[in-house]
């Protein structure tokens, strides 16, 4: 290609032609070489060119001098300079070429994986409302779009949104100068920079009071270089729980579950990211947090962790969101409230528009993008919300309770062993000291409500006397009943796999309070004596009636003395299955239960007591299993260990047989033994 100072000589030499031609024009026509030479040019076209050749020979000179250059300065630009596609035409491109697999770019995987995301979780919430959601898709101009679902006036929600949002564009340098701050992979030396940002934006406001507000966003911004390509990219996101009404139990729930989706991941998330949400979801002008808290973060680059370990935390934490808040939700959903919890809900709600609309980072961005869709933006505000001038709550109230909680944000965790002991000794060497901790047996009483009320037996399923039931019949709705069924539902929580079990061995009459008279009472001659193995084997019936009925001899009111009560022998609860026949002979185990040393000789006790001991590396599978006790499993492990309390069926039975004694229609047996007899039972004889 001929160089522009070649180019330029060829036009000389044309023009000179032209002028040598022009010398040879009669006079009076117009000349190209006076139209040329003039200083100011000719305002209107020359009349006359002499000869057609002449014109011609003009207009290519002409041509060669203008497109010459522009043809040099083209072929050899720089190649990208050439390539005048954006980074969402080329995404668009990818898109229509191939579907978005692994080996895509993040930016593609990340808007793929949200849109997913956003059609699960709202059939999810279709499936709970009853109605359906309003769906519209909408484009940006500079490329991108996104998916606006929301529901308004449904069935359980007052208001639920969920927005897909992906946006293209081009960051100045004022801006990339300042993201350098936390990020120093941006090239400072360009004018700008195309970028991509795509994410999950929710918010759920139900119309019961009980039922708690929920937040959720999760994003992705990426930089790219001018051939497509990723320059610097980084994540942020949480999700975070607004109760009106706060359940201890709801808030522990949803922190257990985001707490479980970020140690898959790294053990430092949920604490670091629970600070920061508390931080962050500040009323600073009200001097409280917006809700209970969940996590937060932003700007989780290469610096944290690679692309792809990251992209997967941030896949479970998005995963989490069902199993955290449904359960929560349908538990609460259908609570009965009055006007004035759901006049608190209103105000709880204008709290939660001031911070979006004066402190919220997201809020303000969507505001200030051009080409923003403000809807989208603004999905978040609840669809009512009030503001009382000066209103306070009631003191001690269930209200001032929650602002107490948002005014000092509290670790959600179950109470498991190591936070009883912490709970109950704030300075633990000096409590330690003056209060001993409880030993075993106490604990588990002290758990135990006493005696149930007279009547209430039947309600259990354990008394066959028709009294009782007659009673049962005159107050079926009472108080007291509700209270009893209450208790045997929390006895049930705190032994998910032995209450039924236990009651089951007391309905069979399966347990026998042993008793060791004083050397100078001797044992009526009413009582039963006892076998050899300590009870009377199966099928035996030789009990008096008044034992029969339940009820205790006079001679044996002198057992409600302490020292009398020696031990208990539980038989063992054997099913015969149908493959067993009928005519094998069956043995009975009896095994003996000591409340006071509180141990049983039943091996489903001695593993559970030292299940924690392992002939093979115990020492490093204690410093490395995590704590147990996470539901169910009460446990004081004295700061030294992570062992919980051992328990089996017989003992809790046992133990359930002395805090109810004195109910009628007892079904446990009473039995008078001598030492001798004692001593062989102990000793399995």
């Amino acid at each position: 290609m001929a160089s522009p100072m070649a180019a330029s000589r060829h036009f000389q030499r044309v023009a000179t032609q032209i002028r040598l031609r022009s010398a040879r024009v009669p006079r009076g026509q117009l000349t190209f070489n006076r139209w040329a030479s003039s200083a100011s040019g000719s305002r209107r076209a020359p009349a006359s060119f002499g000869t057609s050749s002449s014109a011609a020979v003009w207009l290519a000179a002409a041509a060669i001098g203008i497109t010459a250059p522009l043809a040099y300065s083209l072929t050899t630009a720089e190649p990208a300079k050439l390539d005048v596609t954006s980074l969402a035409e080329k995404d668009e491109q990818k898109k229509r070429e191939a579907v978005v697999t692994e080996e895509s770019p993040m930016r593609l995987r990340m808007e793929k994986f949200i849109k997913e995301q956003q059609q699960i979780i709202v059939k999810e919430l279709e499936r709970i409302d009853g109605k359906k959601f309003r769906k519209d898709e909408w484009t940006r101009p500079n490329g991108g779009g996104g998916i606006t679902c929301v529901l308004q006036e449904g069935n359980v929600f007052e208001k639920a949104g969920l927005g897909v949002s992906v946006v293209y564009g081009t960051l100045p340098k004022p801006a990339i100068l300042k993201m350098r701050e936390n990020h120093k992979n941006l090239d400072p030396d360009v004018e700008s920079l195309e970028f991509f940002a795509a994410g999950l934006s929710m918010v759920l406001h139900p119309y019961n009071p009980m039922a708690p507000t929920v937040h959720l966003n999760y994003r992705y911004f990426e930089t790219a270089n001018p051939d497509g390509t990723s320059q610097a990219w980084w994540f942020g996101g949480g999700c975070d729980l607004t109760p009106s009404y706060l359940f201890d139990e709801d808030a522990i729930h949803f922190h257990k579950t985001i707490k479980a989706a970020c140690d898959n991941h790294d053990k430092t998330y949920y604490p670091r990211f629970k600070k920061w949400c508390d931080k962050y979801f500040y009323n600073k002008h009200r001097g409280e947090c917006r809700g209970v808290g969940g996590i937060f973060f932003d700007d989780l680059d290469e610096s944290e962790r690679d692309q792809e370990n990251t992209f997967a935390f941030i896949q479970d934490c998005l995963k989490s969101f069902l199993p955290s808040y449904v359960p929560i939700l349908e538990k609460r959903k259908d609570m009965p409230y009055d006007d004035k919890e759901k006049m608190w809900q209103q105000i709880r709600r204008g709290k939660y528009v001031e911070f979006n609309l004066v402190h919220d980072r997201g809020t303000a961005f969507g505001l200030n993008t051009p080409g923003s869709r403000v809807e989208s933006i603004l999905m978040s505000l609840p669809l009512t919300a009030s503001w009382k001038y000066m209103y306070e709550p009631e003191p001690k109230s269930r209200e001032q309770r929650l602002v107490d909680v948002l005014k000092e944000p509290k670790e959600w965790r179950d109470p498991g062993s190591r936070d009883l002991i912490q709970l109950l000794s704030r300075q633990p060497r000096l409590i330690m000291e003056e209060h001993p901790l409880p030993s075993h047996h106490q604990l588990f009483a002290s758990l135990i409500p006493p005696s149930p009320l007279p009547g209430l037996r039947a309600a259990g399923g354990f008394s066959d006397n028709p009294g009782d039931a007659e009673l049962i019949r005159e107050t079926p709705s009472s108080a007291e009943d509700g209270n009893w069924r209450r208790q045997l539902l929390t006895l049930h929580v705190i032994f998910p796999s032995l209450l039924l079990p236990a009651l089951d061995l007391l309905d069979r009459g399966l347990v026998t309070r042993l008793l060791v008279a004083d050397e100078s009472q001797k044992a009526p001659a009413a009582a039963v004596p006892v076998s050899s193995d300590g009870i009377h084997k199966h099928g035996e019936n030789q009990n008096t009636d008044e034992q029969s009925q339940g009820h205790i001899p006079d001679s044996l009111q002198a057992t409600d003395r302490k020292d009398q009560i020696c031990m208990y022998t539980v038989q063992s609860a054997v099913s015969t299955t149908s493959r067993r026949k009928r005519h094998t002979p069956q043995t009975t185990k009896v095994y003996a239960v000591h409340l006071d040393a509180w141990s049983c000789s039943c091996g489903g006790f001695a593993l559970d007591a030292y299940s924690h001991y392992d002939v093979v590396n115990s020492s490093e599978k204690l410093q490395n299993s995590p704590p147990r006790g996470l539901f169910g499993n009460l446990g004081l492990d004295r700061l030294t260990s992570l062992e919980d309390f051992p328990c089996c069926k017989h003992l809790l039975a046992c133990l359930l047989a002395e805090k109810w004694r004195k109910t009628p229609g007892g079904h446990v047996q009473d039995r008078y033994t001598t030492k001798e007899e004692l001593a062989g039972i102990i000793g399995g004889h």
